[in-house]
């Protein structure tokens, strides 16, 4: 009866172990301590103003992600930032207004973490603004130039498709221009990637296309310039290349059906296919019409419903 009433309490000792709650530590740490390693965060566009206010209000919500470490000259210890950069240029931001913010919530990660999984806890535990392509492209582009990773590799590491670290890796082989608005947060990834495909093998008329688009969302008081404020021209080139894809495509799905019909809307799709030949050039020749600048909300409506 005794082993019997032992083998119990161990069973309820293993149990308990197995269904415990893990417990992760989170710090206080004085923000004035955290070290910036120049150049590691791949994020480029910070914009503070939102988050100043809510963390004005409530403070830090998310701990950031630090190594510590001791300051070799002062001993004081200090922590090399992982994770959230804009969380802490809200906070010193706020620190220079005169904000009383003594310490913020943070988690540590291990002294010997290896620069790669650095990266990575960078991209993965980020809780608030999200980073955008551009900026992914280039944090990928660093696992392949400075660690050899192939595309499959990265994506596996980062949990993406490698279809989507095609895509955003793409965007470096566009021109530095637009590479900067897009970092800047002025021009939308797909934006600018529309605006490539029409004019591919001219780099200066990508340039002013994307130019002419971020001036066209600013006069319309957006901060982005989206799809909606490419050149109306660029517009039509761009529908009449996806009709043409898709007449292609439809007219090879018609081949591979039997009957005097199928091969009547194969042919008809061909047709039409070649006559639209010269339309995506000539649609990119055409000037949009003038149309001064929007003044109102009601003046932008009209605009958009003309594009």
């Amino acid at each position: 009866m005794e082993t019997i009433a032992n083998n119990n309490i161990v069973n309820n000792v293993m149990n308990n172990e197995i269904n415990a709650t893990k417990r992760t530590d989170i710090y206080q740490i004085d923000p004035r301590n955290i070290v910036v390693v120049e150049g590691f965060n791949a994020r480029k566009n910070f914009d503070l103003d939102e988050l100043k206010e809510q963390i004005r209000k409530v403070g830090v919500l998310n701990p950031i992600t630090v190594i510590p470490f001791k300051d070799k000259e002062t001993g004081t210890e200090k922590y090399r930032l992982v994770d959230g950069e804009r969380r802490y240029r809200a906070v010193m931001a706020l620190l220079a207004e005169g904000e009383d913010i003594k310490r913020i919530k943070a988690m540590y990660l291990p002294k010997g973490t290896k620069e790669e999984d650095l990266l990575i806890q960078q991209l993965l535990k980020n809780t608030g603004k999200q980073f955008s392509e551009i900026e992914m492209a280039k944090l990928f582009n660093r696992f392949k130039e400075q660690w050899g990773y192939t595309q499959t590799e990265i994506a596996d590491k980062f949990c993406k498709k490698a279809s989507f670290v095609s895509r955003c890796m793409a965007l470096l082989d566009l021109p530095a221009e637009i590479i900067e608005m897009m970092e800047r947060g002025e021009i939308s990834a797909d934006t600018a990637r529309q605006i490539a495909s029409q004019n591919r093998d001219d780099e200066d008329a990508q340039v002013e296309a994307a130019d002419k688009a971020v001036k066209t969302a600013k006069a319309k008081g957006k901060k982005t310039a989206t799809t909606k404020d490419i050149p109306v021209n660029v517009q039509a080139a761009n529908l009449i290349a996806k009709i043409r894809k898709d007449l292609k495509k439809y007219a090879g799905l018609m081949d591979s059906l039997d009957g005097e019909n199928a091969e009547v809307m194969m042919t008809n799709a061909i047709n039409v296919y070649e006559q639209t030949a010269e339309w995506e050039n000539a649609a990119k020749e055409l000037a949009p019409k003038a149309v001064s600048e929007p003044q109102t909300a009601e003046e932008v409506d009209e605009v958009e419903k003309v594009a």
